[in-house]
């Protein structure tokens, strides 16, 4: 194995724990608050973008399969955070929108998540956190590349909460 290799791999399992332990670190906040990561992501998702979206925008805003957004979504309609509508411009398509207490909700958790963000990332200074944004935006768009991915879903992801893993 060529010293590259070793050192990729190295790299590889560093990211993979830090992703692990910090996904699971922010699943506890979420949990508090009775939902799961991924759930708390679809909420932020329609609180960003403050309009009903339909579910493959969503699935492609947090990277997810269209399947695995919409049993997210059916959670979150049986709980009252999100309602599906009609496109008025369109009434074949459904879209999801968010409910007074979905937007209740995701007020209350977006505080608590960004404390925790703080916490993870203050290990790092301000100049290291735009070093390692820039350092993974082209290792992202190679793995959305290699999965045969366009290269614009794995773009469209926002700044902040994504639904992880």
């Amino acid at each position: 194995m060529s010293e590259q290799t070793n050192t990729a791999l190295h790299a590889w399992s560093l990211f993979q724990q830090a992703h692990v332990l910090s996904a699971r670190y922010f699943e506890s906040v979420t949990a508090r608050f009775g939902l799961s990561y991924p759930q708390t992501a679809v909420l932020n998702v329609l609180r960003r973008e403050e309009r009903a979206l339909p579910l493959s925008q969503i699935a492609r805003q947090l990277t997810q399969e269209a399947q695995s957004t919409t049993e997210l979504a059916d959670r979150l309609e049986r709980r009252g955070l999100v309602t599906r509508v009609r496109d008025p411009r369109d009434r074949r398509l459904v879209l999801l929108e968010l409910t007074d207490a979905g937007r209740e909700m995701i007020d209350q958790i977006l505080p608590a998540l960004a404390e925790a963000g703080e916490q993870v990332f203050s290990a790092l200074n301000d100049k290291q956190i735009e070093q390692l944004e820039t350092l993974l935006m082209p290792l992202r768009d190679r793995a959305a590349e290699r999965l045969g991915q366009d290269r614009g879903r794995s773009r469209g992801v926002l700044r902040g909460i994504t639904a992880g893993a």
